[in-house]
């Protein structure tokens, strides 16, 4: 005889608050796992999915218009990262927390016109600029202003951040604040990964789809690889390991003992691998296009590769390291012999352990030698 818990939920009707109070009480992977043990399950799980991970309600709460907005992501190459994109993937709520939006230089008068709009305003940290308006500071983001001084803010990586433009905007009892990231054309994805302090944050909210890079240490295990040295400072200056540990985070360095990689995949990757976990929206209207229009174009596909410490290649304190699939990389650290008088590099790969001898021509220099 089944219990009432179990007739609700296998006969009794679809009702998404009743379905939010008892999902919300569950793992994510708890979640998942029940879906696939009835239909009748399914339908719940899915009920509770698109309530829970509507972006529509989600971007309300920021923009009139959800809508909108998305199309304006898409026309602009730009993707909302942070702790706005964890906390839509987390069920989580951080009060106060700015949304970041990051994108190419040439999206940023289209996108911050839009902001101005509906009402956000654009907040000056200088006060030698405090009357200018968005489209005077916008052009004024020449090389020879934003080099100058401390503007500009390099990753290890030299996916360097070009510039901070800060919006806000009080809708209804509570300030709202947008920062524009804007970073170098075509690398918006690389900068999310390659540069963020660990692995919880590469995550991101694009116009037709979230993606949680590595939602298994992330959602499941509550864990977090640093992607930088210990000694990485948040652009507020912010200790950011006790702001994740704070919110329940493990944080893994080379020296914490963590050594699965079952909670974390190493290898190359890409953001639609199945590794990773995709929200897709539904689909936007299409809308004529003016071909003189400014768009760029939306590819969210990205092809990385996850090192891990035990390369030698992460940054000090480190666990892993995000970086392009460079064929090298794929192999630990070398040995050279010499056979016959030549000169000769072994590679060992990573995955199986095997050798693989490459002979060097007199004068070449093999790149793997230095690692």
């Amino acid at each position: 005889m089944s219990s009432s818990l179990e007739s609700m939920l296998l006969y009794g009707p679809v009702e998404p608050d009743i379905n939010a109070n008892f999902f919300n009480r569950l793992s994510i992977e708890i979640i998942f796992t029940i879906s696939k043990l009835s239909r009748s399950l399914y339908s719940r799980v899915e009920s509770y999915k698109a309530k829970t991970w509507n972006i529509g309600a989600f971007l309300h709460k920021w923009f009139p218009d959800p809508t909108a907005f998305r199309r304006v992501l898409c026309d602009a190459g730009a993707v909302i990262a942070g702790s706005q994109a964890l906390q839509f993937f987390n069920r989580e709520c951080y009060h106060a927390v700015p949304m970041d939006i990051y994108l190419p230089p040439g999206s940023v008068i289209p996108v911050g016109t839009y902001l101005c709009s509906i009402g956000y305003v654009h907040w000056h940290k200088s006060y030698h600029t405090r009357y200018q308006t968005f489209i005077e500071t916008a052009v004024t983001m020449t090389a020879r202003k934003v080099l100058r001084g401390n503007e500009i803010r390099e990753s290890k990586n030299n996916l360097d951040l070009i510039r901070t433009l800060t919006f806000r905007c009080q809708i209804g009892s509570t300030f709202k604040e947008i920062v524009l990231r804007v970073v170098h054309p075509y690398q918006v994805l690389r900068h999310i990964l390659h540069a963020s302090h660990s692995t919880c944050v590469m995550n991101f909210i694009a116009f037709d789809r979230a993606v949680s890079v590595f939602p298994n240490a992330t959602m499941i295990h509550r864990t977090t690889f640093m992607n930088q040295d210990k000694w990485y400072r948040s652009y507020k200056g912010m200790d950011w390991q006790e702001k994740y540990k704070r919110r329940g985070f493990k944080i893994a360095g080379c020296n914490e003992g963590v050594r699965s990689t079952s909670i974390i995949p190493i290898g190359i990757w890409s953001t639609e691998d199945s590794a990773c976990w995709a929200v897709h929206f539904p689909l936007l209207q299409e809308e004529p296009v003016d071909p003189t229009e400014f768009r760029v174009a939306s590819d969210h596909r990205l092809q990385f590769e996850v090192l891990d410490w035990s390369s030698n290649l992460t940054r000090p304190t480190a666990y892993v390291r995000i970086a392009d699939p460079f064929v090298i990389s794929a192999f630990t650290v070398p040995f050279t012999t010499r056979v016959h008088g030549c000169r000769q590099v072994n590679l060992i790969d990573r995955h199986t352990d095997s050798v693989l001898p490459i002979a060097l021509s007199p004068g070449v220099v093999c790149s793997a030698e230095g690692i």
